[in-house]
């Protein structure tokens, strides 16, 4: 399926997912032709020098300094200056440029991200870390559909860099970054300047209303070259562009058919019903009262409050969402994150400690008057549900401790080794209480869940990089870890199986890895590299099996009597072959890697013909694919980033029928991913400079299997171009920008919640439409 430009969904083929884009070829076939390999942006995103050579962002990938173009691993990073120069304000737009990264998005705030083909859809974890700084800040693992998966949005303003890590970083990273690590790092206070920058914004939304933001970073000495407090805000709203329609006499669905939403009487409309609030606040204190001590405790905060989802009803396909009462559907997202960083640097070693802590609420509401017909039948005056809603609350706890030693020389000998220690607790309560069940089944308790889980994770890591010739170096690492997952399920009502599931699950093991990479020159690196990374396992919900929600017939279908009670870790191999090159001069970098990953025990998701799905260790897959990204600057101003990214993943085996079919591309893998954008900037007038960026920016299509009963269709493809010039001068600039320039409408997600099991219709994300604005900056 699709949505067209007026906002209406068309029926596509279900067969594909593989083409390739074709739309981009025009642009792509000068590059290829000049001996630029495609792609969508450049491995290192900077300002450029004064001269013509392209500028080298330092990393700490490899909990070490370094750049790109020296790290043996495929890596993107984008500086803050470029994030600003782009207008990108989020991971999910940056993310959409980098190939071997897709996304299934659930609007702002509620992004599963997959790199290299390793789909997040099975088990209850992610297959990608994501950091601020050194603290991971994703939970680990949750029982509720995505809450252990969905990564918190932070604005990207007043960023140091943005390092995106493809493949396994089981080694240095842990648990969850089996296919790769988000990290975002912040600037650290400066001791001796007092600065500060403010910006403020103001767009227009084709269907929707106006749009505002403001940003801010102070930046306070307080004892000069020993005490400093940065501080940085944001506020950002956005406005709605998909209403919530209240019908009367809602029609009652046809068998498993929709009825005619679209031709009912009208009640109400509320007009841009998703709109969303974003406020943050970050603050860190740098103290150094030694050269080689440093001190730095910091705060994150932020909160994210929306008025209903960004979805829209398939059927019809419109853009809106029909309800048969008027239930609004506001969610909140609360997080914070305090942090302790204390490093010593001694003259050969660098000892660090990482402490934090993190805390994390959410509140979510869902009309689910369908969904209640579908499980229970007609109830009330009209057949459906007159108090329909379900509401989840979500609070996690997490603690981390990481202690870790490197090497702090140049020689040809160098290594890091520490230990991490990890306890996380989440408290889950769902609940849905419907009244016109009483007069029929006794208990208006359709369905309670409150689930106290908590997991705790151990583990050792070292990492040692020998340059054994001039040109070759070797690097082992290997990592223990142990984890155990203590969980309580409390799930009762007319469609659970009542009682109280109780019990514990771990698991240990090791993930090592080896590189070797030959360096003939300063301008040219490869490498050969084999990487393990794993995510933990955890408990499966009680599926009932009597009363009036009764699925032992959907087990007799599969020939098993019952889903397992817990399911274990799975583990990928990766091997992967990749070079680094800068050429002309300085004027291009072209890096490119191939890879080939073996997954091995999967956490596959099964779901029954009743509705209710289960987790298990039944599947094999592989992923295999390609990543390229050049940068050249063209001269007389211009400069061009191109990158391609191609990724077959698919299963190949499986104990128990999953949501995926054996051989067909996994859910929420595109076949291809490619951005172009091209950068002009010159000096016009004094100190005045002008600027200009377009960026085009293709995803191919892919399926999804959240649909009830199990079936898959298929998110086509899409290509959103965007465009931004501005002018700057000494301490301000602004710009003027738009944003999807052919107003194009891209699926990028399915309601996976619990108020959607039915098969009457389905929740479908979109992004946002044309988008016309303004920003204004001033530094001082």
């Amino acid at each position: 399926m699709a949505v067209n430009r007026e906002g209406c969904l068309m029926e596509l083929s279900s067969r594909g997912g593989s083409g390739k884009p074709s739309r981009l070829l025009p642009i792509m076939l000068p590059v290829i032709l000049a001996g630029l390999p495609g792609g969508a942006w450049a491995q290192q995103q900077g300002p450029s020098t004064d001269g013509d050579q392209l500028t080298e962002i330092v990393i700490t990938a490899e909990k070490r300094v370094s750049t790109v173009q020296q790290t043996p691993i495929s890596i993107t990073a984008v500086s803050g200056d470029q994030l600003s120069k782009e207008g990108i304000t989020d991971v999910g737009r940056l993310a959409s440029q980098v190939p071997g990264i897709a996304m299934a998005s659930e609007g702002p705030g509620r992004t599963q991200f997959n790199i290299r083909g390793l789909s997040s859809s099975g088990g209850s974890s992610p297959t990608v870390g994501f950091y601020l700084d050194d603290v991971p800040v994703t939970p680990p693992t949750s029982q509720l559909a995505s809450a252990g998966k969905v990564m918190i949005d932070p604005d990207l303003y007043d960023l140091a860099r943005v390092e995106i890590l493809r493949g396994p970083q089981g080694t240095l990273y842990g648990a969850s970054s089996m296919g790769g690590t988000i990290r975002l790092i912040t600037n650290d206070p400066d001791l001796e300047h007092f600065s500060g920058r403010v910006q403020a914004g103001v767009s227009g939304t084709d269907g929707g209303g106006v749009n505002y933001s403001g940003n801010f970073m102070l930046n306070v000495p307080i004892v000069s070259d020993k005490l400093a407090l940065r501080l940085v805000g944001t506020e950002k709203y956005n406005s709605g562009f998909i209403d919530r329609i209240v019908a009367n006499d809602f029609p009652l669905p046809n068998g498993t058919m929709r009825g005619d939403v679209v031709g009912a009487p009208v009640a109400k409309v509320h007009s841009n019903d998703n709109d969303d609030r974003t406020t943050g606040f970050r603050a860190t204190l740098l103290f150094k009262p030694t050269e080689d001590l440093s001190i730095e405790p910091a705060i994150f905060h932020q909160r994210l409050t929306t008025g209903a989802l960004s979805a829209i009803d398939m059927p019809p396909g419109t853009m809106a969402h029909y309800q048969p009462y008027d239930v609004p559907e506001s969610s909140l997202q609360a997080f914070d994150d305090y942090s302790l960083r204390i490093k010593y640097d001694l003259s050969n070693i660098s000892l660090q400690s990482i402490t934090s802590l993190l805390r994390g609420s959410s509140y979510v509401k869902e009309d689910d008057a369908e969904s209640q017909y579908f499980a229970f039948g007609p109830m009330g005056p009209t057949g459906l549900p007159t108090d329909n809603s379900t509401t989840e609350r979500h609070s996690s706890h997490q603690f981390n401790q990481e202690l870790r030693v490197s090497s702090n020389d140049d020689s040809i000998l160098q290594w890091v080794a520490g230990g991490f220690y990890s306890r996380f607790s989440d408290h889950l309560l769902v609940r849905n209480t419907v009244n016109d069940l009483v007069p029929i089944y006794g208990t208006a308790n359709a369905f309670t869940d409150v689930e106290p889980d908590s997991l705790t994770q151990q583990a050792l890591f070292g990492e040692v990089n020998y340059q054994f010739l001039p040109d070759w170096k070797a690097t082992v690492g290997l990592r223990y870890f142990h984890y155990r997952f203590e969980y309580q399920q409390n799930a009762d009502g007319l469609a659970a199986q009542t009682g109280t599931f109780s019990g514990a699950a771990g698991a240990y093991g090791l993930t090592p890895k080896f590189t070797l990479t030959y360096t003939p020159d300063k301008n040219l690196l490869f490498y050969a590299t084999a990487s393990k990374g794993y995510r933990p396992g955890g408990p499966n919900l009680p599926i009932p099996t009597s009363g009036v929600v009764d699925c032992s017939s959907s087990y007799q279908q599969l020939g098993i009597k019952t889903e397992p009670s817990t399911f274990g870790p799975d583990a990928v191999w990766n091997y992967e072959i990749g070079e680094k090159a800068k050429l002309l001069d300085g004027r291009m970098t072209l890096n490119s890697s191939f890879y080939y990953i073996d997954w091995q025990r999967i956490q596959l998701q099964t779901t029954l013909a009743c509705g209710y799905f289960f987790t298990a260790n039944s599947g094999k897959a592989y992923s295999e694919g390609a990543e390229v990204e050049a940068s050249v600057k063209l001269g007389d101003g211009f400069r061009l980033n191109q990158s391609l990214g191609t990724t077959r993943s698919a299963l190949t085996d499986a104990a128990l029928p999953g949501n995926s079919p054996i051989g067909q591309q996994l859910p929420d893998v595109p076949r291809w991913t490619a951005t172009t954008s091209l950068e002009y900037s010159r000096d016009i007038a004094g100190d005045l400079t002008f600027s200009a960026l377009v960026t085009n920016r293709f995803v191919d299509a892919q399926y999804d299997y959240s649909a009830v009963p199990a079936s898959y269709f298929q998110k086509p493809a899409y290509d959103l171009v965007d465009m931004r010039i501005g002018l700057a001068g000494g301490s301000w600039t602004t710009s003027l920008y738009i944003d999807n320039l052919f107003d194009r409408r891209a699926v990028t997600g399915i309601n996976r919640n619990v108020a959607q099991n039915n098969p009457y219709y389905a929740r479908v994300f979109i992004n946002r439409p044309r988008t016309i604005g303004v920003t204004a900056e001033t530094e001082f």
